[in-house]
């Protein structure tokens, strides 16, 4: 027989990280209390408090931030599924620049010439020996590094 699931479950409970690492990191923990010059915790919940004033009295909550992080008791777990992964190897190819009207002495517009995939390229580039692929593959560098970062800060 099956078991009728309540209309209106409660909402299971949740844990501050201060009295996660406090009962699950305690050793490490009192380490960084004392690295902040702060007094010994005498209990579990003592050592939660401790930390959370740790928190709100420290100036560079990034650096606390940082050491909280490194003795999480479920950090190897949460990194092996929320780690980002690295970017896969792309190659950007550039086609030579064409243009159908490149020599014709009518055609006014020798401002500027198209490539076959219609990317529009200055022709003084194209003239001074500028490199395009070294170009578009910093632009790409740039976003793949804007990708991760942005990632990381979800």
């Amino acid at each position: 027989m099956q078991q009728r699931q309540p209309q209106n479950p409660k909402p299971k409970p949740t844990i501050p990280i201060m009295e996660l690492l406090a009962y699950n990191s305690s050793v490490p923990a009192r380490r960084i209390l004392k690295k902040y010059g702060k007094d010994d915790a005498t209990g579990f919940k003592d050592l939660q408090i401790r930390l959370e004033n740790l928190y709100k009295e420290v100036q560079d909550k990034v650096e606390l931030e940082k050491q909280l992080v490194e003795i999480h008791p479920h950090k190897d777990l949460i990194l092996k599924y929320l780690s980002p992964t690295p970017p896969v190897d792309t190659k950007i190819i550039v086609k030579e620049p064409t243009s159908a009207c490149e020599g014709n002495p009518n055609c006014g517009c020798n401002k500027k010439m198209s490539n076959a995939e219609g990317l529009v390229v200055p022709s003084e580039l194209i003239k001074t020996g500028v490199n395009t692929d070294l170009l578009i593959s910093s632009v790409a560098i740039v976003a793949i590094v804007g990708l991760v970062i942005y990632s990381l800060k979800k």
